[in-house]
């Protein structure tokens, strides 16, 4: 599909995801409720994701999606107190996008031992903690490389961190920033991105979005060079 396509498909996956929403409040069916947010968020991201890459703003889209993982964390938490947003939401992609838009976000705490690789990476990122949490996270990124299939993901997120322990304005930083761009590109040959959410821009969708992680870094480290990846809003 092309960048219109995909935005029409997105647009009407929000639809159908509002009123899935709109169901399970209504019913208070939790997990249907989670499900649907999960989407929601998907749709938001992907619509900012393609915006973004056009040149267009993806901050509407990109305020809704934490909007609504804000919104249902502390619904279906006042529903069920032993709810963990956390593991059930994409709170920590929330929390990147929060970072972009330089907006607060109650993300929760990160510390559990059993998160996904790259929902803890995520956390670190968001939060800038490359000093305090710098041998977390390349503990975290040495699983990530040894596996065959996930040595691209260790790869990249190592380069974020490298991104943000960089000097401001070096000729190192260009470099880095150079290197994220050419993984970024591979996930459109990459199995394990190409079979992972349309976010990521696996497949056919690496030439739809861009990488907001990398964004994320940029924008901590002041960057303003030329690369698509780049915030400019």
């Amino acid at each position: 599909m092309n960048p219109q396509e995909s935005l029409d498909f997105f647009a009407t996956q929000l639809s159908r995801s509002s009123k899935g929403l709109e169901v399970a409040h209504a019913s208070r069916n939790l997990q249907l409720a989670a499900l649907n947010t999960r989407q929601m968020f998907k749709g938001h991201l992907m619509c900012g994701l393609i915006k973004w890459r056009q040149g267009e703003s993806p901050v509407r889209h990109f305020e809704d999606a934490v909007r609504v993982v804000s919104e249902s964390s502390e619904l279906l938490r006042s529903w069920d107190t032993s709810f963990e947003p956390i593991e059930n939401l994409p709170s920590s992609r929330a929390a990147l996008l929060a970072s972009l838009l330089g907006s607060p976000f109650e993300s929760g705490s990160p510390e559990k031992a059993d998160l996904a690789a790259d929902v803890h990476l995520d956390y670190l990122l968001a939060e800038a903690r490359e000093a305090a949490g710098s041998q977390q996270a390349r503990a975290i990124v040495a699983r990530l490389l040894e596996g065959k299939r996930t040595s691209l993901a260790g790869e990249t997120y190592q380069t974020y961190f490298e991104v943000l322990s960089a000097q401001p304005g070096s000729e190192a930083l260009t470099t880095l920033v150079g290197k994220a761009e050419a993984l970024f590109t591979k996930r459109g040959r990459d199995a394990f991105f190409s079979g992972g959410d349309q976010t990521e821009g696996g497949g056919p969708d690496n030439a739809l979005v861009v990488d907001y992680r990398l964004g994320v870094a940029l924008k901590k480290m002041g960057y303003r060079g030329p690369s698509i990846h780049a915030w400019a809003w």
